[in-house]
């Protein structure tokens, strides 16, 4: 009898200590910021991903994993350059490691699918890389930081025509929507200045051999491919090989063209390449040439354009988290995202109330010591008109 109520009384004490004990979690917890990334670490787009892991990681470091005085819990996840499995990194983050917002990835069509989820949940996700339309006229916890695909090369076929003086075009991209839309801009700044496209020519994600399209090109002023990741040594070599002898130049460099690591294989395999890109390291906006320094002491190598991009978007991130001060509900990080302007190493970053990022297209050209120079760029804006998005030159 007396080993009952002992056991019965423990059970009464514990019972009360329980929601204090509860509550002394909940205020631990509060005190930590999850902060979730879901990077193309490996896949076709593995040399960017973790270019874009090293940006976002210096960017952490340099603020000690402290934001308002509470400590960052970085929780990074590959997400393979794949749909399906950026959607089950997703559903980990949220669900078990209970982040309060994502960075990244760059797949456009990995970020499609998380969208509707992102928005059931009510987690903001904030993007590194472009991505497409249907993102920004049809989900609201997205913020696509570099705009636009079509938004951000438009300056690059505006360019192409009114400084180049090129008025006949052929293409080449990636079967998919990054490859129609990355294309479809700067046809839209090229043909709105009078050029003229004669030729576009797509292929599958899986192409390893571009013979046959380097064979069908037609003749013009300039030669126009897309080529992201791992395609781009390929596609650049070849092109080399079955000697292509019009001038390229890339509506988007594919995070290869203005990367040092790339740029080191490639050899002078870029040279003379002009390309349009969100960030090189040769840029003189304020604080690029600390970050540089860093990320050279750390990693001991230049940064690349997602390096750049994954930095910037991290320090989206902190100014956002540091404003909620880490706590309040979803909406109040929504808010705090949108009203967002500030100055990063790619440039100022700000969004449309559409959560399009108000972009800057920095325009390169890679000289004969392999160095991307800038020669051009343009700001541009898209906003909703109707049921489509329409991209305006404001700079």
């Amino acid at each position: 009898m007396k080993g009952k109520m002992w056991v019965l009384c423990a059970v009464g004490i514990l019972a009360c200590l329980f929601p204090a004990i509860a509550s002394y979690s909940s205020a631990a917890e509060q005190k930590e910021i999850r902060v979730g990334a879901i990077l193309d670490l490996t896949g076709m787009l593995s040399p960017i991903g973790v270019d874009s892991q090293k940006g976002i990681m210096l960017a952490f470091e340099k603020a000690g994993y402290k934001i308002a005085g509470k400590t960052v819990k970085l929780i990074v996840e590959d997400g393979a350059s794949d749909p399906n499995t950026t959607m089950d990194k997703t559903r980990k983050l949220v669900e078990t490691n209970k982040v309060q917002l994502i960075i990244g990835p760059i797949h456009s069509g990995a970020c499609a699918v998380m969208a509707p989820y992102l928005d059931r949940v009510k987690v903001p996700q904030i993007g590194i890389s472009c991505n497409n339309d249907e993102l920004a006229l049809k989900h609201k916890w997205m913020f696509l930081t570099a705009g636009l695909l079509h938004q951000f090369t438009y300056p690059a076929g505006v360019y192409a025509c009114n400084k180049m003086g090129y008025k006949t075009a052929t293409t080449l991209a990636t079967d998919y929507v990054a490859g129609h839309d990355f294309t479809a801009g700067f046809v839209d700044g090229f043909q709105d200045k009078g050029g003229k496209v004669i030729q576009q020519q797509w292929f599958p994600e899986k192409t390893t051999d571009f013979t046959p399209y380097v064979v069908s090109l037609k003749k013009s002023d300039c030669f126009v491919p897309w080529l992201a990741g791992n395609f781009a040594f390929s596609g650049l070599r070849q092109f080399k090989e079955l000697g292509v002898k019009m001038p390229i130049i890339e509506p988007e460099d594919g995070g290869v063209t203005v990367s040092p690591p790339a740029i080191k294989e490639l050899g002078n395999l870029v040279k003379d390449i002009t390309t349009a890109a969100i960030y090189a390291y040769t840029l003189d906006t304020p604080g690029n040439k600390e970050f540089v320094q860093a990320y050279k002491d750390k990693y001991n190598v230049l940064p690349g354009p997602m390096s750049g991009g994954g930095y910037s978007s991290a320090q989206v991130a902190m100014a956002a988290l540091e404003k909620t001060r880490g706590q309040g509900k979803p909406e109040d990080l929504l808010e705090a995202i949108t009203n967002v302007s500030i100055m990063t190493v790619r440039g100022p970053i700000s969004y449309t109330k559409e959560h399009v990022g108000i972009s800057t297209t920095w325009i390169f050209k890679i000289d004969e010591n392999l160095v991307p120079q800038l020669v051009g760029q343009g700001r541009t804006r898209a906003d909703k008109v109707g049921d489509k998005m329409v991209v305006k030159l404001i700079e």
